[in-house]
């Protein structure tokens, strides 16, 4: 009996031995595991960050998750790629978590992707420095990653309603302005825009006209419109998604003006632009806007 008892005893030794090299070795491996996607993840980004502070949008397209060309469209993420550009980007990971379903969402429509890393990163963007949760999606062996954006960003980044003042710097003359920028659907190219643009004060020489509103479109280069309004004239404007924008009017009705142009930028928060206007007889005009959001 002792010597069966000695047997069984060194067995269960045996096995628990085995047991604990075999954890150890499971979380040895997990650890190493773990270690390798850290430092997967952090040259991703740094590959992210590098394309979009040189400007190049070779790597940025082709690992872009397909959830996000499959809401917006590809020629939508391709001219959001393509106009990437800021020479302060950066991502310094902070801590890399474990894979599990993450859910991509944007107006009217959700995806959940499977096998995405949550990575708490310290970001620099357009020289601000802040604290962001990124998404970086796992899948294939060996591991391949890609990323996620809003490709509407830079066409959806200016709605709002701008209140502030004209100005005519020729004449003398000012008044209130107020305009309110609206883009429908998610933003993506072919989105409707709708500018409500409304003017107080002693305008073109004479009163001050009714609310006036323009509808264009979302296309590659930022918002469009070309059209004609019955204070205005035939008009055509453009912003830019660098907020740069222009304006022009021609065969303007009324008998005063004959045609007019604007240029200025949208940039944090605020409009600021310059007019010219021709009047009947030779006569020129200049002056000034600037309008906050509010």
């Amino acid at each position: 009996m002792a010597k069966g008892g000695r047997s069984r005893n060194s067995g269960v030794i045996f096995l628990l031995v085995a047991s604990l090299a075999l954890g150890a070795w499971s979380t040895a491996a997990a650890s190493a595991s773990s270690g390798r996607s850290t430092a997967s993840v952090k040259s991703f980004l740094g590959e992210i960050s590098a394309g979009i502070r040189s400007g190049s949008p070779k790597f940025l397209l082709s690992h872009l998750n397909k959830a996000v060309i499959q809401h917006f469209g590809e020629a939508t993420c391709r001219a959001f790629i393509t106009s990437l550009h800021d020479p302060t980007a950066s991502y310094v990971v902070e801590s890399v978590g474990k894979p599990g379903p993450f859910t991509y969402a944007t107006p009217g429509r959700t995806s959940v992707i499977s096998d995405v890393v949550p990575v708490v990163v310290h970001a620099t963007r357009a020289g601000s420095h802040f604290t962001a949760t990124l998404h970086v999606a796992e899948s294939g062996t060996p591991t391949r990653y890609s990323w996620f954006t809003n490709c509407a960003d830079l066409t959806t980044q200016f709605v709002g309603t701008y209140v502030g003042t004209w100005n005519d710097m020729t004449f003398g003359s000012s008044g209130p302005i107020t305009v309110a920028i609206k883009v429908g659907g998610i933003g993506a190219i072919g989105s409707p825009v709708v500018v409500d643009f409304t003017l107080g004060g002693n305008v073109f020489g004479g009163n001050a006209p009714p609310p006036q509103t323009f509808t264009g479109t979302v296309v590659s280069l930022g918002l469009s419109f070309s059209g004609s309004s019955t204070f205005f004239g035939n008009v055509t404007w453009l912003l830019a998604t660098s907020g740069a924008f222009t304006a022009t009017g021609v065969d303007v009705p009324g008998g005063n003006v004959s045609s007019f142009s604007a240029s200025g930028s949208i940039v944090s928060n605020h409009l600021s632009a310059s007019f010219h206007i021709s009047l009947l007889g030779g006569m020129t005009a200049n002056g000034q806007m600037n309008a906050s959001r509010s």
